[in-house]
């Protein structure tokens, strides 16, 4: 209980989220904060998921989204002055926790410019992925950051080695998918559904979609296949009206995690970008192919940063391909058709991938949560 002097003073977050999964992840992190202390105030960086738990934007996400190094160079002004313009801010809001979310470019970056000053705790949440490439940036984590809050159980031992006070916090998706699951009935289809999720951010879908598209009159003819397209609301599909008219696939647009939830699971096949959507086909239980296009210069710098042999989360996690990969020039209509032939028709095939999903799972169900996440924030707030 507060003294009654202290009941009018919040206790104050800064968060920063810079895409679309780690502003849902936030959201729902932050929400499970003010279910623990109701005298919260949140501000920073994120989207509409943040905004639907009352955190207060100073900028949207969109604002600091580029994907790779060119478009980064391109943005680096405005990108900059949000930086400067956040750092000015904190001292002014003085919260008792700074929260980063993934998004380590810019994240790591304003942690050195704040800890000049800043007399609070500053939390990671999510992880970069500094174990797959650029892990010269742990120094810094060591340096600027007083916790690490990691989602993948692989995460603890790497920081461990590292020194670091880390703490695994449980996996969000694996708890929003099994929560959805608890009471999702799968719908038998007629004939194969096939969905494409090309990725959520213009760039990536861009270069992604029309190699789908191109792919899709014979998935078509070859599976007699219902094809979906599902988009992200912030995706335009400007440009694409006359590929999508000719194609004439069912676009979709999820109002919720939810329905998208559902469209994963009634789907024979996904085809999507690697990353968030591919570890939810994986948590869900539908078997997937994951895909990527790239800049060329961006793709021949990352391959020289890039110390794994997979990229797709449920090949990291096991060591070995449980799903396949189509980057670049890899990623044709043909390799699409054949992978979509081996999902569809060899049900050995289908069900070995889906058993695979499950012994993935199992390695998150049983890495243990000393302490759930809010509750760790919650001791750091005055």
């Amino acid at each position: 209980m507060l003294p009654d002097k202290m009941k009018n003073i919040k206790s104050k977050i800064f968060v920063i989220a810079g895409e679309q999964s780690g502003d849902m992840n936030a959201a729902g992190l932050i929400k499970k904060l003010y279910a623990l202390n109701n005298n919260l105030l949140v501000k920073g960086i994120g989207g509409d998921y943040l905004k639907s738990v009352n955190t207060e934007l100073l900028y949207d996400y969109s604002s600091l989204n580029f994907v790779g190094f060119s478009a980064v160079i391109k943005n680096y002004l405005g990108i900059r002055n949000i930086l400067n313009s956040c750092t000015e801010f904190i001292k002014s809001y003085k919260p008792s926790v700074i929260l980063l979310v993934d998004f380590p470019g810019f994240n790591l970056k304003f942690a050195k410019k704040i800890k000049k000053f800043y007399e609070g705790k500053i939390i990671y949440y999510i992880s970069p992925q500094i174990w797959a490439w650029h892990k010269s940036r742990v120094n810094l984590i060591k340096k600027y950051i007083d916790k690490m809050l990691v989602i993948l159980p692989f995460e603890v031992d790497f920081y461990k080695n590292e020194g670091l006070n880390v703490f695994y916090a449980g996996n969000p998706l694996l708890e929003n998918t099994d929560n959805f699951l608890k009471n999702a009935v799968k719908e038998k289809n007629e004939n194969p559904v096939i969905s494409l999720m090309p990725g959520s951010r213009k760039e990536e879908f861009d270069r992604i979609f029309p190699h789908l598209a191109d792919a899709v009159p014979e998935l078509k003819n070859k599976f007699n296949a219902k094809i979906k397209l599902i988009r992200s609301k912030n995706i335009s599909l400007t440009g694409f009206e006359n590929i999508l008219g000719k194609l004439k696939i069912q676009v979709i647009s999820p109002e919720s995690e939810t329905e998208k939830y559902k469209l994963i699971l009634n789907s024979d096949l996904v085809i999507t970008k690697f990353g968030t959507s591919s570890t939810e086909c994986a948590f869900i239980g539908t078997p997937f192919i994951s895909v990527y296009k790239a800049n060329k210069i961006n793709y021949l710098v990352a391959m020289k940063l890039i110390k794994l042999k997979y990229v797709t989360m449920v090949n990291i996690i096991s060591g070995k391909q449980i799903v396949r990969e189509f980057i670049q020039s890899d990623l044709t209509t043909g390799n699409i058709i054949g992978e979509s032939e081996n999902i569809l028709k060899d049900k050995i095939y289908r069900d070995r991938m889906t058993e695979e999903f499950r012994n993935v799972k199992e390695i998150f169900y049983k890495t243990k949560i000393k302490e759930p996440p809010e509750s760790i924030i919650n001791e750091y707030l005055i």
